[in-house]
């Protein structure tokens, strides 16, 4: 909570936008238009999902899963 509340001092709950080349470009698909922002936050987005599937999947992620599982029953 004294952690929480530090970062709130700190960086403020106001939220700020960063300028910059393509905060209001927008890419036309037919009728619809989408901020290109919002399409590399999508990206950003699957692309930590890709990665953290590759890693659970991955011999050295099923190793802490089951080094997890058998953690948790002791």
């Amino acid at each position: 909570m004294v952690l929480q509340n530090g970062a709130v001092f700190v960086f403020t709950t106001t939220p700020k936008m960063m300028q910059t080349r393509y905060s209001y470009s927008n890419v036309s698909l037919g009728d619809l238009r989408v901020p290109v922002m919002r399409l590399l936050a999508l990206g950003l987005g699957l692309l930590a999902f890709g990665a953290l599937y590759l890693i659970s999947t991955d011999a050295v992620g099923k190793a802490c899963v089951a080094w997890r599982r058998t953690a948790m029953r002791h």
